[in-house]
């Protein structure tokens, strides 16, 4: 339901919704790579940091993008646990990336 129109309107949701995205996304970004760069820094890159600060990272999108009004209970921990599912996957993926140390110091004794 769009406030002018008092309907339906796609085009407005779509408006809207990439201008979320693109909020959603700068915001996360900002604050999940700073926070990544100091957790591996000092090796705390664990499953529940990431869910933490995915789940802080979507509660400061939902403040973000209720601005200048307050947002409500429901839609900080819809878009906290949004978050924290995105940071969890964010985790998943970086894990899988990773090689474990004894899998890299069998490749340096077998001149891989």
């Amino acid at each position: 339901m769009t406030p002018a129109l008092g309907r339906f309107d796609t085009f407005t949701i779509l408006v809207f919704g990439a201008i979320s995205y693109v909020v959603s996304a700068a915001v996360v970004a900002l604050i999940g790579a700073t926070v990544f760069i100091w957790l591996r820094r000092i090796d705390l890159v664990r499953w529940w940091s990431a869910v933490i600060v995915g789940f802080c990272g979507g509660v400061a999108v939902a403040v973000i993008l209720r601005l200048p009004t307050l947002v409500s209970v429901h839609d900080t921990v819809l878009l906290g646990i949004e978050g924290a599912g995105s940071g969890f996957v964010f985790w998943l993926i970086w894990k899988q990336g990773r090689t474990s140390p004894s899998a890299a110091s069998d490749d340096i004794r077998h001149g891989n």
